[in-house]
């Protein structure tokens, strides 16, 4: 989507969001302190995959022994 004017309606977020991902955008992780995450309305559709081995705590995983 590159102009609202396309839209017959004011759109909402979700279908902002829904006509993104259809034409195959996918969100972006920004590196964080306690591991990668998507930012803003789109991280509802983004799941993080574990940083450490299956179950482990993020304590866990911190290389600083955090």
């Amino acid at each position: 989507m590159t102009a609202v004017a396309v839209w017959d309606h004011r759109p909402t977020p979700d279908e902002l969001l829904q006509a993104r991902l259809a034409d195959g955008w996918a969100p972006t992780p920004t590196s964080m302190k306690d591991g990668d995450q998507v930012l803003g309305y789109a991280a509802c559709v983004w799941s993080p995959t574990p940083a450490g081995p299956a179950g482990a705590e993020p304590s866990d995983t911190d290389p600083v022994g955090g």
